[in-house]
């Protein structure tokens, strides 16, 4: 009664095998944020972690990708990492670093107010190299973390990641990018959340475009 218990086949293997993810949550925990959503006017017909939001976005655009990826969403103070092969989830964790620190760490060792460090890490203009050198503890971390999840994957998964799909404001962060785009034997992508979708024409559709990457888990849990 305290635990809620659900399950998703993932994949059907043969030899009458599958991959199967097994979820428990406290029922205390499902319950309060059903009741925030209903707070708020709404009624909520499914519930759904943003790991497997983000994992069902990307198969919606890609459905035919072959081989080892993973998926890094770069959020505010999150950052969410996946591995895939085939479209078939088989590593998921989070990573404690996100826009927020970045933008912290050149607002402390730059000395300036957070919204203009915010623009700078976005628009590092001609001060790259003070950039480089104010982020470069939480660029260290990031890449760190990276490392070692890629390296677990292999020795443990036996599965080698050779492609990167970004998303999340932390993508838009030029240095950011730069510095993922200099790590060995990994192709750096920037993927659009909405490719494939139908959008009508508007005024605001060059905006959208614009900030698409950090619609990623939005429109993973509208289709899930």
């Amino acid at each position: 009664e305290d635990v809620v218990v659900d399950y998703l086949i993932l994949a059907k293997l043969p030899k009458n095998q599958m991959v199967a993810l097994l979820v428990a949550a406290e029922h205390r925990l499902i319950q309060e944020r059903i009741n925030l959503v209903q707070d708020a006017g709404l009624e909520p017909r499914s519930i759904n972690i943003d790991a497997l939001a983000l994992i069902g976005a990307f198969k919606a655009v890609s459905p035919h990708t072959k081989g080892v990826v993973a998926l890094l969403d770069i959020g505010y103070r999150v950052s969410k990492l996946m591995v895939m092969e085939d479209n078939i989830p088989y590593f998921s964790r989070d990573i404690e670093t996100g826009e927020y620190e970045i933008t912290q760490a050149i607002s402390e060792e730059m000395g300036m107010d957070f919204q203009l460090a915010k623009e700078w890490a976005y628009q590092p203009r001609d001060k790259i190299k003070e950039i480089n050198e104010a982020i470069k503890f939480v660029l260290n971390s990031l890449l760190d973390e990276l490392s070692l999840s890629f390296g677990y994957c292999e020795r443990n998964l036996e599965k080698k990641v050779d492609r990167l799909y970004l998303s999340g404001g932390g993508s838009k962060v030029k240095i950011l990018t730069d510095a993922l785009g200099k790590v060995p034997n990994l192709e750096i992508n920037l993927w659009d959340p909405t490719q494939g979708f139908k959008i009508v024409p508007s005024q605001g559709s060059k905006e959208l475009k614009e900030f698409a990457p950090l619609l990623a888990v939005a429109i993973g849990l509208a289709i899930s």
